[in-house]
């Protein structure tokens, strides 16, 4: 300990450990080991040598420090200071064999060790780098070669850089100011023929070795251990910016940054004045700092320390490093200072059981092993009081380098630094299969602005301490108004209105054979409105329409639009259950239907009206004569699920719906010429293709039911057409690219994907087969009115995972936290979304509605709410955004909405079954599928027929030849 250095607390552990002489029992000293004797390896040493068979190229165990002599350095003298340290230290001239599967330690009668130098005078410091980083990534030969190299790099007359490697089996951290003290007395001494005072070891490491391997572990510290780690996660899921790896490639890099002076004295005086270390209080701030970047409570970290708690090591070199493994509970959102008495206390416990080695521990709980991450705990904290350099004589400067030579044995890893209690500095290790380093600056900051927060006000919730900084809170700002000015004031039906009159003749819509122009579709619709007009109905009251996939389906959405009603679309493949639960809960009193679907409405007190005869009895020519539409008025309701498993009206504007399809203008540089609609009309995808297409003078091409199936009949709509534009599910569009001829796609300019999580192999598939078509990936609720972000996918997003892409024209997207606050860019939040597009709420259910539409906070100018969607995203530094996954146990199925406990109370219903769990099987996204409801089929194995097909008729939409399909896979499995 530095003299002037801070009181010791009376009672620490430190405070024990530097008295323990001053302890009264007696203790049996570490005697010399028997002659003749193997020596074995210490339990670290043993793991080490494992791991380093496992990859016996990679330096990943080699320590180096590089030190910059600037003066008259004598290199032949200071070698032979070296070797001469080398002849008292048995462990410098050790190698390590095995035979017959045991490990033991060799030692050489004298030091021969490696060494190189280089003349690198008037060289750049680039070359002068990558010279060093080379020596220091050497591999050693741990059986029989020397397992230390000095490289000597001349950079100047009198300017040496010396590169110190070694091997961490033979070494720690302790050990070099044993090895820097012991070799500036030997060099200092010997040029002027002085006898050196350097006592000799009355033992060895190897006498260490011997003696630990004949003690046993104590029952108390390893009980401590066993219950202290019990049912500890596996994985720390970090955000990272690579997928972790099979196989880890220990590729590193160091990332170092001084804390301000003011900050650093302020950390100080609250050590103080909270009675703590600067090691407990920086280590509960890490905590933080990895609670708020993974959204976990339960954390641990590795911190290793020099196990030297008797005299007779404290003058050994050798490796003497164990791990602690520290856990903490930051559950409950506690206060800094709770927290950090929690750490404190948790750190005493652990030091109080510290004798229990690693090796042994992890051997004992047995964890789950894996080649890609370290088991217990993938994140280290190091706390580290920076040493005065021993002098080499008065005609010598001696400092220590900073040198990273590219490796990281851990995730993560954060060394604080104390040169002074005005000068810190924390530097993370990280790993670069992980990490970017754009991302490690960042966690920089945050950790900066961490501790700045707790300086302030110790006793703030953890939740509530800072952690973005300014610059991200502009970033975001400047995300979600990029485009803003985009937006056109007009409605839907004045787009359409503005077509009809600019290209009256030209194809609006077809279907197979039949097709009408803009001018015959206006009229039909016209004649719709006038009659929904002359029944005097209630405004607020939506408009069912049950109809196949037709002309008059779109004349039927236009005509209802036009006279100012909202269109509620009902699909033919309901089960009747949930149309008869639809038009109950909308309060619907008119449905338009076809011929073939009279008598499928059972509810009495609903008027059925067929379109075809209001439009073959109406005059077509006769002006609508209704009153304004307003931007507030609603224009569609679309049923989609919710948490109770009963379907949730999502009430739409006019001015949502106008404000989403003008966002296409600006985004999308050609408009739809001929779009062909796969989606169901009960699909708010479906509104894409509607409103864009007949919006801008397109020609709109309406699928039949199931055309994906007809893969010949789809070639050839596609050829005959001539289709530019579609938007379907990546599942089916993987499959349409290699199934159909590649000449069906000449005219295709623009695919859009969404529904579904985007399979990386898609990207790739896309630009093999369509390198000319464009690709784009969108994401978005029915309750933001279709699409929220979009994201033109290029070649070079293949091998990586495709972004939902950043915030379309009017759009505003916030990702945060529990408590409602903004995360960090890269950090995984819950999306919530704000703008014109984000409707009004559920219909007729208000309660509802206040759950999941909230109030915004972040513009005190927005009349819109935002949108709580329950998905789990992330902010990338580039501004496009990356879906996670689902907040609470909903998953997607053909682009149906299932969530699990919608399954389990279903299977409760029946009266045997006392309770159900549903769980949802891992895909690998690479593997195709025919069929996407398989995912079905493992929670409805071991049901009888007519309860799998009441499931699933009370989850989604599923055609009663897709029911029993699944029904009859369940039963066969």
């Amino acid at each position: 300990m530095r003299s002037g250095s801070k009181k010791l607390e009376k009672g620490s552990l430190l405070d024990k450990w530097l008295n323990r002489e001053k302890d009264n029992k007696p203790r049996k000293g570490i005697e010399p080991r028997p002659n003749g004797v193997s020596v074995p390896l210490s339990l670290g040493q043993q793991r080490l040598l494992f791991l380093q068979q496992l990859n016996p190229e990679n330096p990943f165990y080699n320590y180096a420090d590089a030190y910059r002599f600037k003066g008259n350095l004598n290199l032949d003298l200071l070698l032979k200071s070296f070797v001469s340290v080398a002849e008292n230290h048995e462990i410098l001239r050790t190698s390590f064999k095995v035979k017959d599967g045991q490990a033991f330690q060799t030692i050489k009668n004298s030091a021969n060790f490696e060494t190189s130098k280089y003349d690198l005078r008037n060289r750049s410091p680039e070359d002068i780098q990558k010279i060093a980083v080379t020596e220091a990534r050497k591999p050693f030969d741990l059986s029989s070669g020397s397992l230390v190299r000095l490289s000597f790099l001349q950079l100047a007359a009198e300017d040496y850089l010396v590169v110190l490697t070694m091997h961490h089996i033979i070494f720690d951290k302790w050990s070099m100011g044993i090895l820097l003290r012991e070799v500036a007395e030997t060099y200092t001494k010997l040029p002027n023929g002085e006898e050196l005072e350097i006592p000799r070891l009355d033992i060895q490491y190897a006498d260490f070795v011997y003696w630990q391997s004949q003690k046993e572990i104590e029952e108390k510290d390893l009980t401590y251990w066993e219950e202290k780690l019990a049912n500890s996660p596996e994985l720390l899921n970090l955000p990272t910016d690579f997928a972790r790896p099979h196989r880890p490639t220990f590729n590193g890099a160091y990332f170092t940054k001084c804390f301000p002076e003011i900050l650093s004295k302020k950390l100080q005086s609250l050590c103080r004045e909270r009675k703590t270390t600067p090691y407990v209080f920086l280590l509960t701030a890490y905590k933080i700092l990895l609670n708020r970047y993974t959204n976990e409570n339960d954390i641990l970290v590795g911190s290793p320390f020099t196990n030297r708690d008797r005299l007779e090591l404290e003058r050994l070199i050798g490796f003497f490093n164990d791990t602690l493994v520290l856990r903490s509970d930051l559950s409950g959102n506690p206060t800094f200072v709770e927290l950090l008495e929690q750490v404190k206390q948790t750190t005493h416990e652990a030091f109080a059981h510290k004798n229990t080695p690693f090796e042994t521990l992890v051997k004992t709980l047995k964890p789950e092993r894996y080649l890609n991450h370290n088991p217990l705990f993938q994140v280290m904290f190091i706390y580290h009081n920076v040493p005065e350099m021993p002098s080499f004589g008065d005609d010598l400067e001696l400092e220590h380098e900073p040198f990273d030579f590219g490796v990281a044995k851990f995730d993560l890893t954060l060394y604080i630094s104390e040169k002074s209690e005005r000068e810190m500095s924390a530097t993370f290790e990280y790993s670069k299969d992980l990490f970017e380093e754009e991302t490690i600056d960042r966690m920089h900051r945050h950790l900066e602005n961490l501790l700045e927060g707790i300086a302030e006000n110790p006793n703030q919730q953890i939740s509530d301490l800072p952690l973005i900084t300014d610059e991200e809170k502009e970033q975001f700002f400047e995300w979600n108004n990029a485009s803003a000015n985009v937006i056109s004031p007009k409605l839907i039906v004045d787009f359409f209105e503005d077509q009809v009159r600019t290209n009256p003749d030209c194809t609006a819509i077809s279907v197979q054979n039949s097709r009408f122009t803009y001018r015959e579709l206006n009229e039909r619709a016209n004649a719709v409105a006038n009659y929904l007009l002359s029944l005097n109905l209630n405004r607020k009251q939506p408009i069912g329409l049950f109809l196949e996939s037709s002309l008059e389906m779109i004349v039927g959405i236009f005509g209802i639009l036009k006279a100012g009603f909202a269109y509620l679309p009902l699909d033919a493949e309901y089960p009747k259950e949930r149309i008869d639960y639809i038009l109950e809960d909308s309060g619907a009193s008119i449905v338009l239907t076809q011929d073939v679907f009279l008598g499928k409405i059972s509810d009495e007190t609903i008027e059925v009206h067929k379109i075809g005869e209001i439009i073959t009895s109406a005059r077509l020519d006769a002006p609508i004569l209704s009153d304004p539409i307003s931007k507030d008025d609603l224009a569609y309701i679309m049923y989609t699920s919710g948490r109770t498993g009963k379907p949730k009206g999502v009430a739409v504007t006019h001015g949502n719906l106008a404000y989403s399809t003008a966002a296409r203008f600006g985004l999308y540089s050609e408009r739809p010429e001929t779009f062909l609609l796969f989606s169901s009309f009960s699909f708010d995808s479906s509104v894409v293709g509607i409103f864009w297409t007949l919006a801008t003078g397109g020609h709109l091409v309406l699928g039949t039911r199931r055309i994906e199936q007809d893969l010949a009949g789809l070639a050839n709509i596609l050829e005959k057409e001539k289709i530019t534009h579609t938007l379907l599910l990546p599942s089916l569009y993987s499959q349409l690219i290699k199934s159909i001829p590649k000449s069906a796609f000449d005219s295709l300019d623009t695919v859009i994907v969404a529904g579904e999580v985007f399979p990386t192999s898609l990207c790739k598939e896309h630009f093999e087969i369509l390198p000319n078509v464009k690709l784009y990936n969108e994401y978005g609720p029915t309750e933001a009115t279709v699409w929220t972000t979009a994201h033109r996918i290029i070649l070079e997003d293949s091998g990586s995972k495709i972004p939902i892409g950043k915030p379309i024209s009017g759009t505003k997207v916030y990702i945060l936290g529990d408590n409602q606050k903004q995360v960090p860019i890269g950090v995984s939040g819950e999306m919530y979304i704000g703008g014109k597009g984000v409707a009004k709420g559920y219909f007729n259910d208000l309660e509802f509605t206040n759950t999941r539409f909230i109030q915004n906070a972040f513009d005190d100018t927005a009349e819109e709410k935002l949108y709580r969607t329950g998905d789990i995203c992330r902010y990338r530094s580039d501004g496009a955004i990356e879906f996670i996954g689902r907040k609470d146990d909903q998953v997607k199925v053909r682009g149906f909405r299932i969530e699990l406990n919608e399954i389990e109370e279903a299977i409760k219903q029946d009266t045997e079954i006392i309770d159900a769990i549903v769980k949802l099987e891992s895909i690998n996204e690479e593997i195709e599928t025919n069929d996407e409801t398989d995912v079905l089929l493992n929670a409805l194995r071991g049901l009888k027929p007519e309860e799998a097909d009441e499931v699933l008729r009370s989850i989604e939409n599923f055609s009663d030849e897709e029911i029993q399909s699944m029904i009859g896979k369940t039963a066969s499995a």
